[in-house]
Order: structure tokens, then C-alpha cells, then sequence
């Protein structure tokens, strides 16, 4: 039997788990009733049952949205590509050129890094940084890149961006073709807190996520990296790109463009996301929607993108949308795209991450159409008004 060869999204795994939930509930009942030593058969039954009733709404969760496919998946990349680069030394080794007669690499490098918490008073976070291949080159040794954070959802971790979203792949591709044009890429935590979805912000109680991620990271990649410009691009998928709306818009210093995948322009205030605000106004702050239609306007180029089976995703996209037609925010560029079939899922996320850098970052074999704020096509699905 290899039952645990089954994918993370098998409904084969999810028949499985529930009913040996239903079979360890039966037994305990049964034990309980009858046997002589039910109260410790019962007591042992009862714990095995919880753990099979939460691993069986887990895998449903999990199958519904199309999370983690597999184990690896879930426990983070194993990839022989990754360069543990922790160390200063390591990190120097990563960085350094190339000799002249050394083989031109195929494809970029995944750099495993250790980002302190100098300003934040986080602890040493663990990142990626995606690195293209004409990093290490001689021809590009002097040359600067521009940068991209990326920002994961919630519950989640860098990792996902490389197990699901399959980002560095996909950008050694794309990269390669010419559609997008070579950046560095990093992959920060997003959210300190296993209990709760932090959003990107600094806390009342004293965790500073958002000092992490626009302060500490980009001091670590200005000190470390040959960077051009000093605006980046902020992408996230689901809390992710609630990430990237709301930090680009509140600090427009610090990025010039926003890509939110399936993601949406308000601050929660639910159970998941509890004690973040101050009151109303400071939750309205920190409101990309509310900022879009009663703020002067900031120099920030958006990029919507929700999938057409994703149907919150898709309402929220269209909220956003149209906050930011109605301020004085809009501009040339903007983008909403509903991605054909696309649901709150990594493989649609997957599909949607090309496409987004093309319009953010387009390569000199990308050809990308400026269009206005109307129906114009855009890759990946279709712009709407």
C-alpha cells in the first residue's frame, strides 16, 4: 500500500482519511460501551480520531483549493538548484563572476538566505533570491537588476512560491525567451505569526512585518546585490497581493508597481487577522480600496488579476477596480485580468506569474501593449472596465 504516495489533492486520500475517522469514532464508542479497559482504549481512540478529523478537513481544505500537491509541496523545496547561501561566505561564493572560460550557466540560481531583522527586532528570517542566469556572467558583471518582491499568502511560506507557484522555473523560462526581462526576485516571509495572518503590518502588539519587509529586506539586497532603481515591483497571491497593493500604495517611494493575483484591496478584520488596527480609521489606512477613492493620488502602476472560477477573488478584483477608476489614481498602464478558468489555487497562480512580469518587466522578446484602462487584451485572460 502506498498511501502516502497518494497527492496531497487526492480525493482518494481525502476517502481514506475520513474513513478511518469514521472507524476509529466506532471503535471508541464501542470500547467505551463494552470493554473492560474502555476508559483507557477510549482515551486513546478519541485522540487517534481527533487527529484523523483534522487531517481529513485539512485534506479537504487542501483539495478544495488546490494547495500543496504533494509532500514536498508541503515541507519546502528539496531542489539540487537551491544554493544555501547563509553564510557570508556562501553568499560571496553564490555572487561571485564567473571565470571567462567557465560554462555560460542555462538557467538562474535559487539562493537560500538569512535576512536579519535589524530595524524590525524580528528574528533571522529565512528567504530565497531568485538570481537570472546573466547575474554570475562576465558580460553582466557590472550590470544592475531590477527587483522584484514577491510576497507569499497566508497561511504560508516563501517555499510556496517555488513548490506551487513554480516561480523560478518558470522565470529561467521566461528569462530565457526574452519575454521578461532579467530581475532579481525575492521571496521574504510575509507573516511571523502561525495563529494569525498578520497582513503585511506592524502590529499593536509589537510584531513589525511590515518594517521587516520594506526596511530590513531592502537593506539586505541594497548592501548585498547589484540592484537598478530604487523603486521595485511588489506581486503577492491572495494575502500576498493585498501585501503588494497596500505597501506600494502607502509607500510609493519604495515601489512603483503593485501585481495582486486573486488578492483584494481592504483590511481584514476578522478572526484570522485579529488585533491589527487601532480603530476604524487606522483599518481604512491601511485600505488600498478606500486609499484609491479618498487619497491624492501616488505614482503607482496596478495590476489586477482574478480567476474566472474564483468567484470572491473575482468580486474583490472588481472592487479594487473600480475605487481605482474612481479616485484620480488610474493610470495608462493599469490592468485588470480575469484569468479564464483560474480558481484561489497555485496552478492558476502558476499561470498567472509569467504573464504579470510581462507586463511588469516586459523582455525585448515581449512586445506588450500599453493599452488604457478598457477592454483591451492582456496575457493570461482579459482586461475589463
Amino acid at each position: 500500500m502506498r498511501h502516502w504516495g497518494m497527492p496531497l489533492t487526492s480525493l482518494r486520500l481525502l476517502l481514506l482519511l475520513g474513513t478511518s475517522a469514521s472507524a476509529v469514532i466506532g471503535a471508541t464508542w464501542w470500547h467505551l460501551s463494552r470493554s473492560r479497559h474502555r476508559v483507557l482504549r477510549a482515551a486513546t481512540g478519541t485522540v487517534v480520531a481527533l487527529v484523523l478529523v483534522a487531517g481529513t478537513v485539512g485534506a479537504g481544505v487542501n483539495r478544495h483549493f488546490d494547495l500543496y500537491r504533494s509532500w514536498g509541496d508541503l515541507v519546502g523545496p528539496h531542489s539540487a538548484d537551491i544554493v544555501q547561501a547563509g553564510t557570508q561566505v556562501s553568499l560571496e561564493r553564490a555572487l561571485a563572476t564567473r571565470p571567462k572560460q567557465a560554462a555560460l550557466p542555462v538557467r538562474g540560481s535559487l539562493l537560500s538566505v538569512r535576512i536579519p531583522g535589524t530595524v524590525s527586532r524580528l528574528d533571522v528570517m529565512d528567504a530565497y533570491v531568485y538570481l537570472p542566469k546573466q547575474y554570475n556572467t562576465p558580460a553582466f558583471a557590472h550590470r544592475s537588476f531590477p527587483v522584484v518582491e514577491a510576497f507569499n499568502g497566508s497561511p504560508g511560506v516563501p517555499a510556496n512560491w517555488i513548490t506551487g507557484v513554480l516561480a523560478d522555473t518558470s522565470l529561467d523560462h521566461a528569462i530565457g525567451g526574452g519575454e521578461v526581462a532579467p530581475a532579481i526576485v525575492v521571496f521574504p516571509p510575509t507573516n511571523t505569526s502561525l495563529l494569525r495572518s498578520l497582513e503585511c503590518t506592524d502590529t499593536r502588539d509589537g510584531l513589525r512585518d511590515e518594517t521587516f519587509l520594506t526596511t530590513d529586506v531592502r537593506s539586505w539586497v541594497l548592501s548585498h546585490l547589484r540592484t537598478a532603481g530604487a523603486r521595485w515591483t511588489a506581486i503577492g497571491y491572495s494575502t500576498g497581493g493585498y501585501c503588494a497593493l497596500d505597501l506600494a500604495v502607502r509607500h510609493p517611494d519604495l515601489y512603483y508597481q503593485a501585481v495582486s493575483l486573486d488578492g483584494y484591496g481592504y483590511a481584514l478584520s476578522d478572526g484570522f487577522a485579529r488585533g491589527l488596527w487601532q480603530g476604524r480609521s487606522d483599518r481604512l489606512a491601511h485600505s488600498p480600496d478606500w486609499i484609491f477613492r479618498h487619497e491624492p493620488p501616488r505614482p503607482v502602476d496596478v495590476y489586477l488579476l482574478a480567476g474566472s472560477d474564483d468567484s470572491g477573488a473575482r468580486y474583490d478584483a472588481h472592487l479594487t477596480w473600480r475605487a481605482l477608476l474612481a479616485g484620480a489614481w488610474g493610470r495608462p498602464r493599469d490592468r485588470l485580468v480575469v484569468q479564464p478558468g483560474g480558481r484561489h489555487s497555485f496552478d492558476a497562480w502558476q499561470r498567472a506569474f509569467v504573464p504579470a512580469l510581462e507586463w511588469a518587466l516586459p523582455g525585448p522578446g515581449r512586445q506588450v501593449l500599453l493599452a488604457g484602462r478598457s477592454a483591451a487584451s492582456a496575457p493570461g485572460g482579459h482586461s475589463e472596465s
